[in-house]
């Protein structure tokens, strides 16, 4: 067959952290619609507004950068394995708010000791919960995003808080 002088179009390639993200999007989607037990149709919710959502990601963010900074500071051994996890927050709100973080060892001298002792493995417990409440929100907030520029931000942004859980996970194994 000819080709009848149709352009032709350069083939996009997916990379594998591009397709794995687009499959948990896509499973978490599933998963919740084939949660439902109405057969009814649910009530229209209302859209949150694109600054909402990066206002409300930005809270999430400053505060997970809050909860490293709080761990690290009262557990300084576990100091080489979260600040890594801690640095990608701390970007994650920089490209949120267009505003750099204060680095780590700033933020500790300023984040008050809390009371009674920590272990290591309720600290990284707390930091996997913080983890995994923080991600639910940025899938939601990506699918309600009208630009795409602020949902593919949300959309590595809860790709990479739930790579942090499996890494947390190793701290204290």
């Amino acid at each position: 067959m000819s080709d009848h002088g149709s352009p032709t179009t350069p083939r996009r390639t997916i990379t594998r952290r591009q397709g794995l993200l687009v499959a948990a999007v896509l499973g978490s989607a599933g998963l919740l619609a084939a949660c439902s037990s109405s057969s009814e149709p649910d009530a229209p919710t209302p859209t949150p507004s694109p600054t909402g959502a990066m206002d409300e990601s930005a809270a999430s963010e400053r505060n997970l950068v809050t909860q490293y900074d709080q761990v690290i500071a009262a557990l300084p051994t576990l100091a080489a394995a979260l600040s890594p996890l801690r640095a990608q927050h701390a970007d994650h709100l920089a490209a949120l708010t267009g505003e750099p973080v204060a680095p780590a060892s700033e933020q500790a001298s300023a984040v008050a000791a809390s009371g009674g002792p920590v272990t290591a493995k309720s600290a990284v417990r707390t930091l996997i919960a913080a983890e995994r409440a923080a991600a639910r929100p940025r899938i939601e907030a990506r699918v309600a995003a009208t630009g795409p520029g602020l949902a593919r931000t949300l959309a590595f942004i809860a790709a990479s808080e739930a790579s942090h859980i499996p890494a947390l996970k190793e701290v204290t194994t």
